[in-house]
């Protein structure tokens, strides 16, 4: 009986460790694994992915590397071990070999699920909004009441390391940035946490310095003092920023409530201004829920854009364009980033040029009919444009997916109106063509809209600068618009 005990034990063991690797295979190769949250040792990214393929034909990792299974002859568990291909162990940093349990695994595999249903994005973008809207709402100063409001729910949402994480590297607000972005692409210089380690942490050593524990795990105390100098946490700036964005310090998630909070700040302080204006207008979310676009940045790729990150990201570019904000960044999908050029009123992109409105049209955040759209100028400043009430109208081709005949009724309505002979035609095999100055395009393939945008806008400009003027209407090409089509 003990016999026949001991084996449904060790059959039970083995079960469960076949069920979690399976699990852990099919959530890896559909995506549903992200190794950002692995954990904050470096090593349990190559682990994981060697003790998932111990489970395959192929047991040895791109690395080199492969995980055997065995008893932690201290617990009598089934653990694994991670080898090199040659079968020697792989150390750790304190040089004993690395392994890992089943309860170990587990955790890493439920801590590194994909947020598929933005969770994370969508409890900081509420926040955000609320900052914002609340600031509209009442106006006056971000004070204490309404950052410990904030706090108190950031706290809710940061109960352990991997939520955390998990928040340091949420995109949000009108930065459109990261804690984790700020941290590693901020540079070596610990000035702004100094000041605070040095109010919250234990002293040590000399004059000026602390402890080498919580956050400065790991940073080593060079001159021998006692203690660490933020001359030493400068020079091993990687140790630090590891330690910063593990979630695993009392130090690192005050940090990241900070920053969230003086994000927040900014919100709340952009909502008061905008009730200062008195806008008879004054709609900071005009883009409802479900009613999101698509952007097409290359053929056959496409992006998304909720309309919670619709709302949030024409708010920054109203913000940097009303209180004239120069230099400032807007950190879109079609550009790396657009710089506020205050003094030309433009915004710049590498060797690009574009107006507010041109930026707004083109990342989908341009919301027609609102106080800040409509004092907004379509004028590049090359030569003639699509106005924003044209541009509209060709959206709504698209949004509609209307058939060739209306479709190209309204283009050549466009086209009249601005005092121009070409117009557009109809093209065969296809209910949805649009032929226009030599290309095709249809009403049903989505990345064709901003094409012929594109097109129609060169055209109008190679006849400024040829000093062609508008509305001649010398239309020689097709019979006169049927306008009750359109």
């Amino acid at each position: 009986m003990q016999i026949l005990s001991k084996r449904n034990k060790l059959f039970a063991e083995i079960d469960g460790w076949g069920e979690v690797l399976d699990q852990a295979a099919l959530a890896a190769e559909n995506g549903g694994l992200d190794e950002r949250f692995f954990g904050s040792d470096l090593n349990n990214v190559e682990f994981v992915n060697a003790i998932i393929a111990s489970n395959t034909n192929n047991k040895i990792t791109d690395a080199g590397n492969y995980a055997r299974v065995s008893r932690d002859p201290k617990t009598n568990n089934l653990i694994y071990t991670l080898y090199r291909r040659d079968g020697t162990e792989v150390k750790d940093n304190n040089d004993n070999p690395l392994t890992m349990s089943l309860a170990g695994f587990k955790k890493i595999i439920a801590d590194a699920a994909t947020d598929t249903d933005g969770v994370y994005s969508k409890a900081f973008s509420d926040l955000f909004n609320g900052a914002e809207n609340a600031g509209a709402t009442y106006g006056g100063e971000y004070d204490e009441y309404q950052s410990g409001k904030i706090r108190t729910a950031l706290n809710n949402i940061t109960r352990n390391p991997n939520e955390i994480r998990r928040g340091m590297r949420t995109t949000f607000g009108h930065t459109n940035t990261s804690f984790y972005d700020a941290v590693t692409r901020g540079g070596n210089e610990t000035a702004k946490y100094w000041s605070q380690m040095m109010e919250t942490m234990t002293k040590s050593g000399g004059k000026g310095e602390l402890k080498a524990q919580g956050v400065l795990t790991g940073i080593k105390d060079t001159d021998n003092s006692g203690g660490i100098s933020q001359d030493e946490v400068n020079a091993q700036w990687l140790t630090f920023q590891t330690n910063l964005l593990s979630g695993e310090n009392e130090f690192s998630k005050n940090a990241f409530i900070d920053f969230v909070d003086n994000q927040m700040k900014d919100a709340y302080e952009f909502g008061a201004r905008q009730k200062n204006k008195g806008s008879k207008n004054n709609n900071l979310n005009p883009f409802k829920a479900g009613s999101g676009e698509y952007i097409y940045p290359t053929d056959g790729k496409k992006i998304y854009i909720p309309a919670s990150v619709q709302n949030r990201r024409r708010r920054n570019v109203i913000d940097i364009v009303t209180n004239d904000k120069d230099g400032s960044v807007f950190v879109g999908e079609l550009a790396s980033d657009y710089t506020w050029n205050s003094k030309e009123g433009v915004w710049k992109s590498g060797d690009q040029t574009f107006t507010t409105f041109e930026l707004m049209n083109d990342e989908r955040i341009f919301a027609a009919g609102e106080d800040f759209e409509n004092g907004l100028s379509s004028a590049s400043g090359v030569g003639g444009r699509l106005t924003s009430e044209d541009i509209t109208r060709i959206n709504n081709l698209w949004t509609d997916k209307v058939k060739e005949k209306r479709s190209v009724a309204a283009i050549n309505k466009i086209l009249e109106d601005l005092g121009v002979s070409k117009r557009a035609e109809e093209y065969g095999g296809t209910m949805y063509g649009i032929k226009f100055d030599g290309q095709k395009f249809r009403t049903n393939n989505p990345s064709d809209r901003q094409n012929l945008i594109n097109l129609i806008n060169e055209y109008l400009e190679r006849l400024e600068r040829s000093g062609i003027q508008g509305n001649q209407n010398t239309n020689t090409e097709t019979q006169p618009i049927d306008t009750n089509e359109i």
